[in-house]
């Protein structure tokens, strides 16, 4: 079936169960039964008919029509309703039925979404099945197993160990939960097939010119004897249920016809009829290009079973068995194969506590034969992992699919792609059956004209979106001759010592395991990176295959390096901006295929971001812009090259929000990671012109800077005028709320206010909104433009003789901007900064002058965060944000924890974070956080309406402060720091290499993997990264060998002494994990690093600090290098501490400073402990 794009979601207004039987005539209600008000529609069971052998299916009626486009049938006209159910029952596709009771003559119109209107001449009946217990329980694994009545998939998957109500997939039905008991609602156990026939002879689908049939065993899943077990006194030991499903395995058969081009369509044009009886449909259509049923479809050619058993290490494993019949008459091509994993992962209305004792989240690793998926719960130590088990025919994962198809699909619902080669023909030209063309509700609107590309629409213009698609794996399918046989197995694993230890319980389970340092994104200037791979138990490494060529060279694997096993391969980048797949083969036949990815060194990636922002991205001061954001740097499109000045979504060209002022944040955090002159001069301009300024000489209408005079900051400075709502007649309450009469401005994207079929807030603001200043969410972007300037005027002489004000001026900004968020009780994105402010006052404080107003505000400050922290402790769960679904924001709420020695709090928020990150040997997934929103608040590529999976958002950049510095409290889980330097490396990723301009995050979908080309809130991620970014010295004690996350390392063969040169895109911080000391300087940079121990016990870190030198010839203006020293985990640290020796060294406020290095001599210092 090819249907349109539709929001797959439902709202029925106090819904009254209804059998199959009796069920309503087609005679219109009584008006005595529809309440004032549209509340509540029912009515006695003597206005039922009866005709029980009519409908197979129950039905849910509720008031109310369901909406307009995704028909799943041409509209039955004078039919009656037990007519029109008997249908809906045939059609897999169909979920439910409405029409108009007002209207004599009944047209019944089915329906493939449950997409509701609320309106009082309309009844609606919702396709349901039996919400009843599981029909046969067992346990197997340590798992507690109840199979659903009739389909016979997991309906219950409970851990025996957990004395709690909770279930890794999701329920059936039950409080504030979506009713997942019809057809086409896929549950683990349900399998979806692409098929076709192909000669005998043939070893791939190029011989056969058919098109491919889709079969899904969800859609029959409540078919008679959908599934027929085999008795169970015929099953074998282990073995707990065997079902032959072949009855379930339905197809789907609507498609569109030749005649429209795939992914282009002919738009459905409907004209309204003068005396039509529907405010929904209109009865005239007119159309090219329909979808239609196919002329011939394919009965089912395969007969499928599905087993439940135990595998060799008593795990619960699933097999599926695909048997071409001996008596066929041809070979069948099987395309697509692959089974759901789905999790509870519904938080729709529910609060944190609840989400903890619910909801897990599942994520996969696309790597093949060594792919596996992994079930992590919200809170909590338990996981459970699925990984292929190789006795029973393994399967390999080779995409991870999300299943659109699904009834409700809101984003996270995933298939294990076994065989994607039916899948791969489509994701090549970024479509996905069955959602081959445009929604028809967008196409209605004419804002995204004909041809399409692609079925999604680009939020900003009027295209669609084109990609370009590099697959993880190869497609594959499997021929089945007359008579052959497929089996396709996994395992799945629990274990209760959280996701720091799936690698253990991988191993322990029979597969290989890959560890990659610095990660599995590998920057061009890192020399010593290499992958570490421990075989599976009894095997060896027999080869490592690169592809393509010429993107990564990998050297000889080296000796065994430990008791666990690991085998060294090194690894050198040779380009930027491949995608690679290393392939790893074993002596027992199995294989990895770990997918990587190269950059640029993270230094010129940061200093190629700063070039952009500073020009592609800078609005001029002289440019007139109405709104007065000239002199700033702007949201960007590097698809259309160009800056984004209007949007339906007013505060992403707002310069605040998360979007609208990304870009300063990112520029901000260029600043104050490297003193770039040109870049300070463009932040001056913007804190001055536009951040607390005005440009009478430019602007027009009211003249209003983004910061007001009581430090608070506006939603945004763009907003819409009363054309959005009549442009002809506006109201008075549009006059008095939307700018009326200050100036003209030609909205491009006004045509997308006020269209719900785009989902996510569009909110086109209106000037009152725009100028409002309760959102603390706005405050910490803008405090870290001040705090920036502070500390480019502090430390770099030559940059501060071209800033207008002193640092004084800087840091009293940046304090009172702090001090005026007041006390809210959510972390805010990004936060931290307020940090860093709090630390730069008390150091200032410590200081000579006027150090009153420092302290003064140090106090208030801290006064203020403490009072959130204590907010924070006396919560359940205190790591909540702004949405209970994501880890947004929990980054502050882990940094005030820990700094008042809220220390079990902050460990559990640490817990929560990791949640929503993933280890995992694959560039795409390693270190990215879990993330299906923000696309439709402030990207571009509208993938299944901004609901689409996607890794490196900002989400990823600001948990690594929270895992990085967890990590340096506690270096005795490298597991958080591998997470780190994954987000890190992501963000990166994100960055053009050529250009410098910045996308939002990486669609990982497999039909568009690629970023979305606006920047959006990319800067917030990159705030994270500056956060955090250090050289990470750690001694591996699985591998036995030094390791550095952030540099390049050697260690002397004589002395023992590590030699690390910084490659992380400061280069300014170290920290040495065996004493937790933490190195971080305020200018220059760090060079060689070199520690040691000698015999007698004493230890040194010897540094070279470069770049900072009185004349500015090599590098920043300064005449001395500032840096602070400190003991991240006192637990390790010496008992001595640390000192700090050097010529010319000394302590100043609490810091230290070294003369600066004017003849490009590096300076050095040691610190030394014993």
């Amino acid at each position: 079936m090819a249907v349109s794009l539709t929001t797959l979601w439902f709202g029925l207004v106090d819904v009254v169960v209804v059998s199959a039987s009796p069920l309503v005539d087609d005679a219109p209600l009584p008006s005595s039964s529809l309440v004032a008000g549209g509340v509540r529609f029912a009515h006695s069971s003597s206005s039922f008919s009866s005709d029980s052998s009519s409908s197979t299916s129950s039905y849910k009626q509720s008031f109310g029509a369901l909406a307009a486009g995704n028909d799943a049938h041409a509209p039955l006209q004078n039919a009656s309703l037990s007519s029109a159910q008997t249908l809906c029952d045939r059609i897999p596709t169909c979920v439910g039925i409405t029409h108009n009771v007002r209207v004599k003559s009944a047209t019944f119109y089915l329906k493939s979404s449950k997409n509701h209107n609320a309106d009082a001449s309309w009844v609606s009946y919702i396709k349901t099945a039996p919400d009843s217990s599981p029909s046969y329980n067992f346990t197997a694994g340590n798992l507690d197993v109840g199979l659903r009545e009739n389909s016979r998939t997991v309906q219950i998957l409970h851990p025996s160990s957990c004395k709690t109500n909770f279930s890794w997939v999701p329920p059936l039905s039950g409080w504030n939960r979506p009713d997942r008991t019809s057809s086409l609602c896929q549950h683990l156990g349900d399998i979806t097939l692409r098929l076709k026939h192909v000669s005998s002879s043939s070893s791939s689908s190029s011989s056969s010119s058919s098109s491919w049939h889709t079969y899904a065993s969800a859609w029959g899943s409540q078919a008679p004897n959908a599934a027929v077990p085999t008795p169970p006194s015929q099953l074998p030991a282990g073995v707990f249920a065997r079902d032959d499903i072949t009855n379930a395995l339905t197809e789907d058969t609507t498609t569109t016809t030749e005649a429209c081009p795939y992914g282009i369509r002919t738009p459905t044009r409907l004209t309204r009829s003068q005396n039509s009886d529907s405010p929904h449909f209109e009865t005239t259509r007119v159309s090219e290009c329909m979808p239609q049923p196919l002329q011939s479809s394919m009965p089912f050619p395969l007969k499928v079973t599905r087993e439940f058993s135990l595998d060799d290490n008593k795990n619960l494993a699933m097999t599926w068995t695909l048997e071409n019949p001996q008596t066929a008459t041809s070979a069948i091509r099987v395309g697509g194969f692959g089974f759901v994993v789905a999790a509870d992962d519904d938080t729709g209305g529910m609060q944190l506590p609840q989400i903890a004792a619910t909801n897990s989240f599942v994520e996969a690793s696309p790597n093949a034969g060594g792919g596996y998926a992994e079930w992590v719960r919200v809170v909590g130590n338990e996981t459970l992992l699925v990984i292929p088990n190789p006795k029973k025919g393994g399967a390999p994962l080779e995409a991870w699919r999300p299943v659109m198809e699904d009834c409700g699909f809101s984003g996270s619902m995933s298939e294990w792609v076994v065989h994607s080669e039916a899948w791969a023909e489509e994701w090549q030209r970024n479509t996905q059956h069955p959602f081959t063309t445009m929604d028809e509700a967008l196409n209605k609107t004419g804002i995204w004209p004909e041809p399409h590309y692609s079925p999604w629409p680009n939020w900003h213009g009027h295209g669609t979106v084109r990609a370009t698609v590099r697959p993880l794996n190869p497609p594959t399918g499997v021929t089945l001759a007359p008579g052959q046989t497929a089996s396709y197995s996994v395992s799945l694993v629990p274990t209760n010592d959280s996701p720091q230890k799936t690698n253990d319980a991988m191993h322990a389970n029979g597969a290989a395991v890959v560890r990659a340092v610095p990660g599995f994104i590998v920057p061009v200037d890192v020399s010593t990176a290499a992958l570490y791979v421990a075989p599976p138990a009894n095997a060896k490494l027999t080869s490592a295959e690169a592809s393509p060529t010429g993107a990564i060279a990998l050297g000889s694997p080296h000796a065994t390096l430990s008791a666990s096993g690991f085998v060294k391969i090194p690894m050198q980048a040779q380009r930027p901006d491949a995608r690679v797949r290393v392939v790893l083969n074993f002596t027992d036949g199995s294989s990895i295929a770990v997918q990587l990815a190269t950059v640029i060194a993270q230094v010129d990636a940061a200093a190629a971001y700063g070039k952009h922002l500073a020009n592609d991205a800078w609005l001029p001061r002289h440019y007139p812009d109405p709104f007065g954001r000239s002199a700033s740097a702007m949201p960007y499109d590097r698809e259309d090259r160009a800056i984004v000045l209007d949007d339906s979504r007013a505060y992403d060209v707002g310069l605040s929000d998360d979007a609208g002022a990304g870009q300063t944040l990112a520029l901000a955090t260029r600043v104050a990671g490297a003193a770039n002159a040109d870049e300070a001069a463009r932040l001056s301009e913007y804190a001055e012109n536009t951040l607390l300024g005005v440009k009478p000489d430019v602007g027009r209408g009211p003249l209003r800077s983004l910061q007001e005079e009581d430090w608070t900051v506006r939603m945004t400075m763009f907003y819409y005028t009363c054309k959005v709502q009549d442009p002809k007649n506006p109201s008075p309450w549009c006059k008095a709320h939307y700018n009326t009469s200050y100036f003209e401005h030609n909205y491009t994207e006004m045509p997308k206010c006020g269209q719900p079929v785009l989902g996510g807030p569009i909110w086109c603001m209106t000037e009152d909104m725009a100028n409002m200043t309760y959102r603390g969410y706005n405050v910490p972007h803008q405090t870290a433009v001040h705090y920036a300037l502070y500390t480019a005027a502090r430390f770099n002489e030559h940059v501060a003789a071209k800033l207008p004000h002193d640092w004084e001026t800087y840091l009293y900004r940046a304090g009172h901007t702090a001090v005026a968020l007041g006390t809210p009780n959510v972390g805010l994105m990004d936060g931290t900064i307020f940090r860093f402010v709090l630390e730069a006052l008390q150091e200032e404080a410590r200081g000579d002058g006027n150090v009153t107003q420092w302290q003064t505000l140090a106090d208030q400050l801290t006064a203020n965060m403490k009072s959130r922290a204590q907010q924070f402790a006396a919560m359940t769960f205190p790591y909540g944000s702004e949405f209970n679904f994501d880890s947004t924001g929990q980054e502050e709420v882990y940094v005030w924890l820990h700094y008042f020695n809220y220390t079990s709090l902050a460990h559990d928020t640490m817990l929560s974070v990791r949640s929503y990150m993933r280890r995992f040997p694959s560039y795409l997934y390693n270190g990215a956080a879990r993330s299906y929103g923000d696309l439709g608040n402030n990207g571009k590529w509208f993938v299944n309406k901004g609901v689409s999976r996607g890794s490196f958002h900002y989400r990823a950049g600001l948990n690594a402060i929270v895992t990085s510095e967890a990590y340096r409290h506690d270096p005795s889980d490298v597991s958080l720091l591998e997470l780190s330097s994954g987000a890190w490396a992501g963000n990166v990723l994100g960055i053009d290499s050529e250009s410098g301009a910045a996308g939002m995050m990486l669609h990982s979908v497999p039909f568009v993997l690629d970023h979305d080309p606006r920047s959006g809130d990319f800067g917030l991620g990159f705030f994270g990264h500056f956060a955090e970014a250090a050289s990470y010295l750690h001694y591996d004690t699985d591998l036995r060998t030094w390791l550095c996350y952030g540099c390049d390392i050697q260690q002397d063969t004589d002395s023992g002494a590590v030699v690390a040169a910084p490659r992380d895109m400061l280069r300014r911080r170290v920290y040495v994990a065996s004493v937790g000391l933490f190195v971080s300087l305020r200018n220059g940079r760090l060079g060689a690093m070199r520690l040691e121990t000698t015999s007698n016990g004493d230890a040194s870190l010897a540094l070279q600090l470069t770049g900072c030198a009185p004349s500015g010839k090599h590098g920043e203006s300064c005449t001395s290098y500032s840096f602070s020293v400190s003991a991240e985990a006192p637990h390790l640290a010496p008992d001595g501490g640390f000192d700090v020796v050097g010529s010319g060294v000394k302590a100043v406020r609490g810091a230290w400073e070294a003369p600066g290095s004017d003849d490009n001599v590096p300076t050095e210092v040691r610190i030394v402990w014993k």
